[in-house]
């Protein structure tokens, strides 16, 4: 049997999505703690918190990693899981966990999954493997340098592999999820001045020659083109969003003001 498990989640405005994110984490036998964070929600995420997490604070956003390094520390328990409010943990990935040994806990400092990933109730393949580390001790991992992730190394153990995926989006149908300009903005301006804050800068070869990169990474070597017309939009979604990110870190360097 697997060692007591605290599942996380950060959450602001997931009402229509974080039922079936807790649900699914109250489903795992070896979950001893449901931990949500969340930064001030105005509709009904806190009432449905409330009801499926053992515990809900609140705690004002920072970024991805400052508030789930935070949760991490706060919870009861030594091994964690983080868990995105639009994600679900599947049967496959439950079983797994149960069926790990003392000795694997032991042995590894984190596990990582895949993460299976639906756009339009459409499972995207051009997008896996995604593998993530979101079972991890949180006293033998380091925390990457990533604001807008949150990804961990080990420093004490081993990295383990497991086979069952986190579900992502597979519940949403929705075009504005994933295509909407406003939602893609305030990311790609996060991205962007991440970026410019670590240095990078954006010349004349970046913003000509990446976009077609990310496209044909996606279509040709990702096997987009496996899934036709839908493969195609996944391939182009991916070449714009890198055309943005890039003419933001373009805007930045030339008006470093605007970084502000």
């Amino acid at each position: 049997m697997p060692p007591k498990i605290t599942i996380g989640l950060v959450t602001f405005n997931e009402e229509s999505r974080v039922e079936h994110a807790l649900q699914s984490a109250r489903e795992c036998p070896w979950c001893d703690e449901i931990l949500v964070f969340d930064s001030g929600s105005t509709d009904g995420t806190v009432a449905l918190a409330e009801k499926w997490a053992d515990r809900v604070e609140y705690h004002p956003w920072v970024n991805f990693r400052e508030n789930k390094k935070l949760l991490a520390s706060a919870a009861k328990n030594d091994w964690v899981l983080m868990l995105d409010a639009d994600e679900e943990i599947s049967g496959e990935l439950r079983d797994e966990i149960a069926e790990l040994g003392d000795e694997k806990f032991q042995r590894h400092a984190l596990f990582t999954m895949p993460r299976k990933n639906y756009i339009l109730g459409r499972h995207a393949r051009a997008l896996d493997p995604d593998r993530v580390d979101r079972l991890f001790h949180r006293e033998r991992v380091e925390w990457r340098d990533d604001p807008t992730h949150d990804a961990r190394l080990p420093k004490q153990g081993n990295c383990g592999r497991l086979r069952g995926p986190i579900l992502h989006n597979s519940r949403d149908f929705a075009w504005e999820s994933y295509f909407d300009g406003q939602l893609a903005a305030v990311r790609i301006d996060t991205v962007g001045r991440d970026e410019w804050q670590e240095g990078k800068r954006c010349g004349f070869w970046e913003l000509s020659l990446r976009p077609l990169a990310a496209f044909l990474k996606f279509y040709f070597l990702k096997g987009g083109y496996r899934d036709g017309t839908f493969g195609l939009l996944m391939a182009q979604r991916a070449a714009v969003s890198v055309q943005l990110k890039y003419g933001r870190l373009w805007d930045l360097q030339h008006r470093p003001s605007r970084a502000a």
